[in-house]
């Protein structure tokens, strides 16, 4: 009875942890698109104006984003304990590799935003904001030189690889048999 009881808690912890994995790698896949909707920014939005104008805006947009990726992490974060509790260590540090993927995201928001309200000219500050578009977008795969398709953005590799290594570790746990751990028990007299 116990066994299966453990059965149960397994899998139902199972079913939270990926959903709010998927969950995460979702919403993060919607704050990386690279189309921005004209909603997406606040009314009289002028992409003209100045850097603090495109700042208030882009910060808008950035924050809305991300604050579902920012909800999934919190829940992730309270998941991680009982999952080391669960499971072992092996399957927080798959977490943390998730989570460092959203925080990376979050800084790379942060600083563009930064730059957009920086006064200076604007071409260098455009230069600078493009050194972070890999990270705050997703446009697929990159096209070399010659046209041919290059290799997928390596910030999309990292969450793809984060996500599949939950997935791995969580559905390998759910393969192994329950076992009991009986803490209660007291060792039993050996016949010497």
């Amino acid at each position: 009875m116990a066994r299966l009881e453990l059965g149960k808690a397994d899998l139902e912890f199972s079913r939270r942890l990926l959903t709010n994995v998927f969950r995460t790698r979702d919403w993060y896949a919607n704050a990386r698109r690279p189309m921005i909707l004209a909603g997406e920014f606040p009314d009289g939005f002028d992409t003209d104006g100045p850097g603090k104008n495109k700042h208030d805006a882009y910060w808008h947009m950035f924050n809305n984003r991300f604050k579902p990726v920012q909800e999934s992490c919190v829940e992730l974060q309270s998941l991680k304990c009982e999952a080391e509790a669960l499971w072992g260590p092996e399957v927080v540090t798959c977490i943390e590799r998730l989570l460092k993927c959203c925080r990376s995201l979050q800084s790379a928001m942060e600083v563009t935003l930064n730059i957009y309200a920086a006064s200076g000219p604007p071409d260098k500050l455009e230069q600078s904001a493009r050194q972070f578009e890999k990270q705050l977008y997703d446009f697929g795969r990159e096209i070399t030189v010659d046209g041919r398709e290059g290799a997928e953005n390596s910030f999309t590799v990292a969450m793809k690889f984060a996500v599949d290594a939950i997935e791995q570790h969580v559905r390998g746990k759910l393969m192994q048999k329950p076992t009991v751990r009986n803490v209660d028990a007291k060792p039993k007299p050996s016949n010497v």
